[in-house]
C-alpha cells in the first residue's frame, strides 16, 4: 500500500527533490534528549510543494566513541511539534494560505499565513509528513 500512496496513475513517482535537510528551528537544540524537541526535517518534491517530516527521536545520544546511538530513556515522554510553512526555505517569502495534509492524521488542514502552525503530538518512536 506505500507504493500505491507514491506513485501516480501515470505510472510517475513521488519522490524528494532534495537531500531532507532540518529546520531552522532544530538547528541548534538536542532532538534526543531535551525532552521537549521533535527532530523536523523538510524537502520539496517534484510538484514543487514543501514537504516537512516531524519525528520524535527522544531518548538517544549519539556516541562518538563506538559510532552507534546510546539509549537514554527507553520511554521518554510525547513531544509537540508545531509544524509551519516557514520551515520550508523556499516557502518562507511566499505571501497567502496553505493547504496542509497531514500523512498519518490523513487531515487536511489550512494555514492564514507562513508563521501559522499545525500542531501533533508524537508519543515515543512516532512520526508524521505534512505536505504544505
Amino acid at each position: 500500500t506505500l507504493l500505491k500512496k507514491l506513485v501516480l496513475p501515470d505510472g510517475s513517482v513521488l519522490r524528494a527533490q532534495l537531500p531532507g535537510r532540518p529546520t531552522r528551528d532544530c538547528l541548534f537544540v538536542d532532538v534526543g534528549s531535551d525532552g521537549t524537541s521533535a527532530l523536523k526535517i523538510w524537502n520539496r518534491n517534484l510538484a514543487g510543494n514543501g514537504v516537512v517530516g516531524a519525528f520524535n527521536v527522544q531518548g538517544v545520544a549519539w556516541n562518538f566513541d563506538t559510532n552507534e546511538n546510546d539509549v537514554l530513556d527507553p520511554s521518554p515522554a510525547p513531544v509537540t511539534a508545531s509544524v509551519r510553512p516557514r520551515d520550508v526555505e523556499s516557502l518562507r517569502n511566499f505571501e497567502g494560505e496553505f493547504a496542509v495534509w497531514s500523512q498519518r492524521a490523513s487531515s487536511l488542514q489550512t494555514l492564514g499565513s507562513v508563521d501559522c502552525s499545525v500542531q501533533t503530538r508524537l508519543k515515543s518512536k512516532e512520526w508524521e509528513i505534512f505536505t504544505i
